[in-house]
């Protein structure tokens, strides 16, 4: 009989990238998040944890065309084809194992990854459940951005759907077009049972 310890050790995580892209994180991009940078020098070091325990690395990006429902709301942004959409240069891409796109449809608009896809030959194939559910995964890390939209909406939708769910607090980092937006979506999520990290 396995030990509590070792049971626990065997489940199985992923740490999911939230849209680790060049229009988030840099100032002369169009929706930069304040302080994001400051998040650079862990990220890699995440994944090489993620990878040593066995887990797998999953990122999501935003991945508009040119004329996205969403641009009514915001700056156009992480548009197709543009250097917008690429992910940060630091980041260790070679270890990611899975990408999923969210909002490549003109008509659908949704924060959360698990809206996402992955492509194959520029056709969506798998979504984020199908995908976790495949690797048999049931820890769910996330970290990136932002803490108010894209992180709430994916922590939230996670848990919903029975996911063990860890948010590295430190590095998360918020938009807040209101000053309360951060502190609110934190609450939201620890409502919906995320732990925080």
């Amino acid at each position: 009989m396995r030990s509590k310890t070792s049971a626990l050790e065997a489940k199985k995580e992923a740490l999911l990238l939230v849209d680790c892209q060049k229009d988030f994180w840099a100032k002369e991009w169009s929706l930069y998040v304040k302080k994001a940078e400051a998040i650079v020098p862990v990220i890699n070091k995440l994944i090489a944890e993620t990878k040593a325990n066995a887990g797998i690395v999953i990122a999501s990006r935003d991945w508009h065309p040119e004329n996205h429902t969403s641009f009514s709301n915001w700056p156009n942004h992480c548009v197709i084809n543009t250097p917008w959409v690429e992910y940060m240069d630091w980041l260790n891409v070679e270890e990611i194992e899975v990408e999923v796109k969210k909002w490549f449809r003109v008509d659908a608009d949704s924060y959360s990854a698990f809206w996402g896809q992955e492509f194959k030959n520029d056709i969506p194939r798998k979504n984020l459940l199908e995908i976790l559910t495949n690797y048999k995964v049931e820890v769910l890390k996330i970290v990136w951005l932002a803490t108010d939209y894209c992180v709430k909406a994916t922590v939230i939708d996670a848990a919903k759907l029975n996911f063990e769910v860890l948010v590295v607090r430190d590095w998360i980092k918020a938009v807040n077009i209101n000053p309360e937006d951060e502190q609110n979506a934190i609450d939201e999520m620890m409502k919906n049972w995320a732990k925080f990290i």
